[in-house]
């Protein structure tokens, strides 16, 4: 029999935007949950845990966290989140979109310096380089 041991983290706090940094299921004496561990920008960590049942509220943890990210929870990970509300029974949360550079994006960058080292070579001649 393994024994589980998680360490406590505080609950995340309102009006602060954190990163996903790892989703887990478990079972507990109320039933299955889903533990969400988050990150804030200082590297300060939080938890919550999601209660499941076949119905939620849209205003419940584990409600806000479907509204805003989907309902399938191996997909947050990695996410950025902003807790707009964090009180019982009026739980909301906002996904944020990270600015991330797509494959074209670094293509076009990359096809960009290439015609610049390009034209900088003909400028001063190969014999330089």
């Amino acid at each position: 029999m393994d024994i589980n041991v998680y360490q406590k983290l505080p609950e995340p706090e309102p009006n602060k935007e954190y990163k996903i940094t790892k989703v887990e299921s478990g079972k507990g004496q109320y039933g299955e949950y889903i533990r969400v561990t988050l990150e804030d920008n200082d590297k300060k960590q939080y938890s919550t845990a999601l209660w499941i049942k076949d119905t939620v509220s849209a205003k419940s943890k584990a409600g806000a966290f479907a509204i805003a990210l989907g309902t399938n929870p191996e997909t947050w990970e990695g996410k950025t989140i902003k807790i707009i509300s964090w009180t019982a029974k009026n739980r909301e949360i906002q996904a944020i979109e990270t600015s991330t550079t797509t494959k074209k994006g670094k293509w076009y960058k990359w096809k960009y310096k290439k015609n610049i080292m390009k034209k900088y070579t003909e400028y001063i001649g190969k014999e330089y380089l």
